[in-house]
């Protein structure tokens, strides 16, 4: 399928997804949110290699994973900080009230070499997006900026995507570039 096509494909979903998620209510959000995060902690507990998570700060269309800090309080949480020329690097957080505001006013951790994380050291990276099929596929926002860092993994790392149930597809288009998750927790 040419590129043209795939990107216009993916555009619309995308507009797809963002209506679907407006109409979501806030009762819904929480009550999802919740259920995600205990499926992740569930998820960390069971798996004792996993010290270092890739967590994201929400947006309002996206699962709220805050309260991971107080489920896993012996875990390292990491958050990306966007950098011009769509470059993405984490940093460790233990406070969320600690962020600055960043491209497209997307909380993100301050700019401080001591609590840079390489993507190698993460051992979970808990990944958004508008969609993902239930075979692993990822529909991200469309500026690629998970799949460049991600490429730079480690190779016995595990991507999670983290959704809405309404947000799960049977098939996504996709281009070469595109990183598969591992698994998909939603609710």
């Amino acid at each position: 399928m040419p590129d043209t096509l795939i990107k216009k494909q993916k555009q619309a979903l995308r507009s797809e997804m963002q209506t679907m998620l407006q109409n979501l209510t806030t009762e819904q959000r929480t009550a999802n949110s919740a259920a995600i995060c205990r499926a992740i902690t569930a998820l960390v507990r069971a798996s004792p290699t996993i010290r270092t998570i890739a967590s994201f700060v929400a947006l309002p269309s996206e699962p709220d994973l805050s309260e991971l800090h107080a489920s896993l309080p012996n875990h390292r949480l990491v958050y990306p900080r966007s950098l011009a020329g769509g470059a993405m690097h984490f940093h460790h957080v233990n406070d969320l009230n600690q962020m600055e505001s960043g491209f497209y006013n997307i909380p993100q951790p301050l700019d401080n070499a001591d609590t840079l994380v390489v993507p190698a050291e993460i051992d979970l990276f808990l990944c958004p997006g508008f969609a993902f099929s239930e075979s692993g596929q990822r529909l991200g926002k469309g500026g690629g900026y998970y799949d460049r860092l991600l490429s730079q993994r480690s190779p016995s790392s595990r991507l999670v995507g983290i959704c809405f149930r309404e947000q799960v597809t049977q098939n996504l288009p996709t281009e070469d570039h595109d990183i598969l998750v591992d698994q998909v927790i939603s609710a």
